[in-house]
């Protein structure tokens, strides 16, 4: 069962729906994570921009379709079993990459 903090997180992100879109998901990175990725900065327009192409890319990783899955999710969104393996892909969260172990010599 997942943490009740992450359980309110994804009611709040998602306002009581089964999915958070990339509008919704580009608020949290700004918001909770302190993403900001401007037109002088980076590659994507916005932030909205760059969370669809964080969904999209984190399907496709999963070998998803473009159809809706089981969970009632498309590429377009993720549902809150995904919500959850987004944020801990080391992919896409370097928080979550194993820290190198630096030896003592």
């Amino acid at each position: 069962m997942a943490p009740l903090l992450l359980t309110k997180l994804f009611a709040k992100l998602s306002n009581g729906k089964d999915s958070v879109n990339a509008s919704e998901l580009a608020g949290f990175l700004v918001s909770s994570q302190g993403e900001s990725h401007g037109h002088d900065d980076s590659l994507y327009a916005n932030e909205e921009e760059l969370a669809s192409s964080l969904i999209i890319g984190f399907h496709r990783s999963r070998g998803h379709s473009d159809a809706p899955n089981a969970a009632g999710s498309s590429l377009d969104s993720l549902s809150f079993t995904e919500f959850l393996q987004f944020l801990l892909d080391p992919e896409l969260n370097p928080l979550m990459k194993p820290s190198e172990k630096v030896g003592i010599n």
